[in-house]
């Protein structure tokens, strides 16, 4: 199974497109609890966390539906792969949330306070996972 040029998109040998919603029998959806702000579908030895968020701004709730989906995928035995994508086709990520960080409002998006520990935590998580990992940006991917 290789990824198309669109990263919403998987193709197989065949030529058969699987987008987000997965058709074939040996992808299934492994995270029944994903919130609306990512997806995690299996493609036989690949799994693709999908962000589905628009803009895909960083939150608490973000990193931690992430830090999920990461639990999921590194619990399946033998070779795997993990890809990161974007449902939107202009976003991959538009940096932090700076409306939930400076706003009054601190639950929208999670706690405040643990952000930038557990943000932290997450990236040394993906750059020592035990599995190769794939970023398919396919649009803006800003920091803030």
């Amino acid at each position: 199974m290789e990824l198309s040029t669109h990263p919403r998109q998987l193709q197989d040998r065949e030529g058969q497109n699987y987008s987000r919603r997965c058709v074939s029998s040996s992808c299934r959806s492994t995270l029944d609890k994903m919130s609306d702000l990512i997806t995690l579908q299996r493609h036989a030895d690949v799994s693709v966390i999908t962000l589905t968020n628009g803009e895909n701004r960083w939150t608490t709730k973000l990193v931690r539906n992430l830090n999920d989906a990461l639990d999921d995928v590194e619990s399946i035995d033998g070779p795997h792969a993990v890809v990161t994508a974007s449902s939107d086709p202009k976003f991959f990520s538009n940096g932090l949330d700076l409306e939930w960080f400076t706003g009054d409002d601190p639950h929208k998006g999670g706690d405040l306070e643990p952000f930038a520990e557990e943000f932290m935590a997450l990236a040394a998580r993906l750059i020592t996972f035990p599995m190769p990992t794939v970023g398919a940006i396919n649009g803006h991917a800003f920091g803030a």
